[in-house]
């Protein structure tokens, strides 16, 4: 048994998966050191610690954007003659690397970490940081061949999505929390709202999935959004100091929970049970097949007998 290889491992496209997701992390990383550079001159290996924080906050949630991203260039461009399974790939590569970042985070961070630090940008340091982000996001949008304006296609969603993060975000201000945690939490519960109305949207046009893929690009979009705008609103909380306020790392597993859902059910790949339903299927219809051909070569041997008498006659 050999060990199958994705394609684009060995492609450029590999370091830009990790460029998407590490330009999140690593840069928000530095700055934040060096806001705390008086401790990091006592002990310079709190980078990590610090980096390990951030991971966790958003990198993630940050290779999530990337794969919805992925998806939606592969349903605007679908093309039955290339394999599906190449296309899963690229689809599921920024989450991946998201996924191991994360995982890296939870060795670097030390949460009992007695050291007082400060995780503050400046106002003008969440800007540049914003920018890059839209910059790598409008790179992997051209990456994956989306087409600008047919992003905003059936806009109409959009339009509500944005109308309830607003209603709930007001509603949710009157239970007294910060603003800015009313935004976070308004913001996870209506990407899922609208991912689960999504689905059932999907299920309507189920029978067909050329019919489908409209319903599943509005499924991905929604990931998106939600995924990116959970990202800039960390950079705002941490330009407002208001980091802790946001909890992102218990988010960002609510994040991957929805996210691994969505993905895994638009591509699901053949797993044991189905492969082995399928070569019962295939072998029983081999032997049909074959009993059918035996029986059409009996017909066409009594024809030809039967033929053969007639001319005699």
């Amino acid at each position: 048994m050999e060990l199958n290889f994705p394609p684009w491992l060995f492609t450029w496209n590999q370091f830009f998966f990790m460029f998407y997701v590490f330009v999140a992390v690593i840069p928000t990383a530095v700055l934040l050191s060096k806001n705390n550079e008086r401790a990091l001159a006592r002990r310079p290996e709190l980078f990590f610690h610090i980096m390990g924080k951030v991971g966790l906050d958003i990198a993630l949630v940050m290779g999530i954007s990337g794969s919805a991203i992925a998806l939606m260039g592969s349903l605007q461009n679908f093309d039955p003659d290339i394999d599906p399974y190449f296309q899963a790939t690229y689809i599921v590569g920024t989450m991946i690397f998201g996924a191991g970042l994360t995982g890296a985070s939870y060795c670097f961070h030390y949460q009992q970490l007695k050291q007082p630090l400060v995780y503050k940008l400046e106002k003008q340091q969440a800007r540049k940081l914003a920018l890059i982000i839209a910059g790598v996001v409008l790179v992997q949008m051209y990456i994956c061949k989306i087409n600008f304006f047919d992003f905003w296609r059936f806009s109409w969603t959009l339009i509500f999505q944005g109308v309830a993060f607003s209603a709930w975000a007001f509603i949710g201000s009157w239970s007294g929390k910060p603003p800015l945690r009313c935004l976070i939490e308004s913001n996870i519960s209506v990407t899922f709202l609208f991912l689960a109305m999504g689905i059932v949207f999907w299920f309507a046009e189920g029978g067909d999935y050329l019919n489908s893929r409209s319903n599943i690009f509005v499924l991905a979009r929604t990931l998106f959004v939600g995924a990116l705008l959970h990202v800039i609103l960390y950079y705002v909380s941490l330009s407002r100091d208001e980091s802790h306020l946001g909890d992102y790392k218990t988010k960002t597993w609510h994040f991957a929970e929805a996210s691994s859902f969505v993905v895994f059910l638009i591509l699901a790949p053949v797993g044991l049970t189905e492969y082995s339903r399928e070569s019962t299927d295939q072998a029983n219809q081999r032997v049909n097949n074959e009993d059918q051909q035996l029986e059409i070569n009996q017909l066409k041997a009594q024809i030809k007998l039967l033929t053969e008498k007639v001319g005699e006659i």
